[in-house]
């Protein structure tokens, strides 16, 4: 299995996460950099506030060839119920995704998963092949290295399957 994990994190507990998940699944590994939301209370302000108006920031081009992964991994932290707007920028100008995608969550508790879930649904035209979502709070934690684990083998156990 050929596989690209891409993903945004502000504060670092979506990186976490999606270093965990490349690790698990012999994955190459990308960040999607935009340095409109940069730490602090005004990025974080900022994050909202586009996140809430649908924006489209400005990003960096990734370097990785999309048509050579069997599976993508997009990960990203919930803003406002919605995937971050990096994530949204990266979707909307990469329409040729490999036919599997798979997502992740990292999030505060405020926002349901699932309508973060069908945004992605929504901007890929599919559902995407597995969802995992992580408390911010505990990512650090034996639970989350369990989900991971268990989110990383259903990929892998899917993939030999077909």
């Amino acid at each position: 299995m050929n596989s690209l994990v891409i993903y945004y994190s502000r504060s670092g507990n979506t990186r976490a996460v999606a270093e965990k998940l490349a690790g698990k699944l012999d994955a190459d590994l990308e960040a999607i950099v935009c340095d409109r939301y940069s730490n602090g209370w005004l990025g974080y302000a900022r994050a909202g506030y586009d996140s809430l108006r649908k924006a489209l920031p400005e990003i960096v081009p990734i370097k990785a060839n999309l048509a050579a992964y069997d599976i993508l991994v997009l990960g990203s932290p919930i803003w406002t119920s919605y995937p971050a707007t990096p994530v949204r920028s990266f979707l909307a100008q990469h329409e040729a995704l490999p036919d599997r995608v798979a997502v992740f969550f990292t999030q505060g508790g405020q926002s349901a998963p699932k309508d973060a879930a069908r945004g992605i649904a929504d901007l890929i035209a599919q559902e995407p092949a597995a969802v995992l979502s992580i408390m911010g709070t505990s990512v650090a934690s034996p639970e989350a290295d369990q989900q991971i684990d268990s989110f990383a083998q259903g990929l892998f156990d899917e993939t030999q399957a077909a």
